[in-house]
């Protein structure tokens, strides 16, 4: 098997998971920008409402819902805890940078995965809330809470909070790109 060669045990498991889950993301994420090149762009607030009836009109679909928001919740929890405890350095030839270049990068790192974490915890939140009222117009994409969160005086804090972090973590992504910790694949 592939993946994830320098770890072992649970931890292998774990993190052949999260790449698993990854790859779907990134899938859905592809599929969308090619419906938008096609020519067929959805709004993802409103998207992301249809989803949640058609989930919410089936027998089991509140019980999905529940459970999809708190998963996505649960990721917010996670990938926070992942900046908190800055797990993402043990990823990083932190020996090969400078001081300083350790410092700001371990920095965006931390503010950006909080960040990811707070925006992802939000969207959790509204699924969850759709789920426990049975109402679709409740549940939002990320873009969705942006904007709820926009017309509140302090929700426009936690706004520019969220997208300076999700401005560092794209920093940070080009820092990883030269200093992440690569493990090349045994021959078979």
């Amino acid at each position: 098997m592939l993946g994830h060669l320098d770890d072992t045990g649970l931890r292998r498991v774990g993190e052949r998971v999260v790449s698993g889950f990854r790859a779907v993301i990134y899938f859905a994420l592809a599929w969308t920008a090619f419906s938008v090149v096609d020519g067929h762009p959805l709004s993802a607030v409103a998207s992301q409402r249809d989803t949640t009836a058609g989930l919410l009109g089936h027998p089991a679909g509140v019980a999905l819902v529940w459970f999809l928001g708190l998963f996505v919740a649960g990721c917010g929890v996670g990938m926070a805890i992942y900046g908190v405890t800055r797990g993402f350095a043990r990823r990083l030839r932190l020996s090969t940078m400078g001081t300083l270049v350790r410092r700001a990068v371990v920095g965006l790192g931390l503010f950006g995965y909080v960040a990811k974490g707070i925006a992802y915890g939000i969207v959790g939140v509204f699924l969850i809330g759709a789920a426990a009222s049975s109402d679709a117009r409740r549940s939002a994409g990320l873009d969705g809470v942006l904007r709820y969160l926009s017309d509140r005086p302090v929700g426009q804090i936690l706004l520019f909070a969220v997208a300076a972090g999700l401005a560092a973590f794209g920093v940070y992504c080009f820092f990883q790109y030269r200093y992440r910790k690569v493990v090349p694949c045994a021959a078979p």
